[in-house]
């Protein structure tokens, strides 16, 4: 079908492209596809088609792929402003200050850390993303090469595709870290387009895509 060839040369674009070097590509039979929506805003993003996509590597990163997808089913991206942008290091998003914590599960309470295979557990190049240290919430996507955070055991769980990096890195990178972004969004999204308008947000993430041991692409809802 249409849907799955696009998907196939997305997937064949980035693993095939410089910016990732891993061996290993997705096995067909334990990944899944996720799309963060961003909500329009004329002061980042000049088109309206601004999708980033990640195919989330259940076969390298069991734990944290699924504790990811679990956040998103649940919603919990929605909304969520994209706080900390460093240019050629990281785009951070995750932070809520009022959910409903009774929806997480218990391994989003405590320290979500897959069994690393050397020469085959994802690196933190670019276009991976992986859950922010310390945080069980949190995700960051790596602008840049970042391996050195491999020996902090914040390993990636997922791709991002060549065309969601484009998006990745038309961000806003003016913000420093510790002006004030967390206490900003704790008073509500009005306060964040005063203080911060060029501050991403995401309108929302969904699963448009999971694969079976058949390998077949079943669609799972429109997101």
């Amino acid at each position: 079908s249409p849907i799955n060839k696009k998907y196939h040369q997305q997937q064949s674009n980035i693993l095939d492209s410089s910016e990732v070097t891993h061996t290993t590509k997705p096995d067909v039979t334990h990944s899944s596809l996720v799309e963060c929506h961003m909500k329009a805003n004329p002061l980042i993003f000049t088109s309206s088609d601004n999708i980033i996509q990640i195919t989330l590597r259940h076969d390298l990163a069991p734990l944290a792929s699924s504790a990811f997808l679990d956040l998103v089913n649940a919603k919990y991206y929605d909304r969520v402003f994209i706080f900390r942008v460093l240019t050629g290091f990281i785009a951070q998003w995750g932070f809520r200050p009022q959910w409903d914590n009774s929806i997480l599960t218990p391994k989003h309470r405590t320290e979500i850390s897959d069994v690393v295979v050397e020469g085959k557990s994802l690196s933190n190049i670019r276009g991976t993303i992986a859950f922010a240290g310390g945080s069980t919430v949190q995700v960051f996507v790596n602008l840049g090469d970042n391996r050195r955070l491999d020996k902090e055991g914040q390993r990636p769980f997922g791709t991002i595709t060549m065309d969601g990096m484009a998006v990745a890195d038309h961000l806003y990178t003016g913000h420093k870290d510790g002006e004030g972004q967390i206490a900003t969004i704790k008073e509500g999204e009005d306060a964040v387009k005063v203080k911060f308008p060029k501050m991403a947000q995401i309108e929302k993430c969904g699963v448009v895509q999971k694969f079976t041991k058949s390998k077949d692409l079943r669609p799972i809802r429109e997101v």
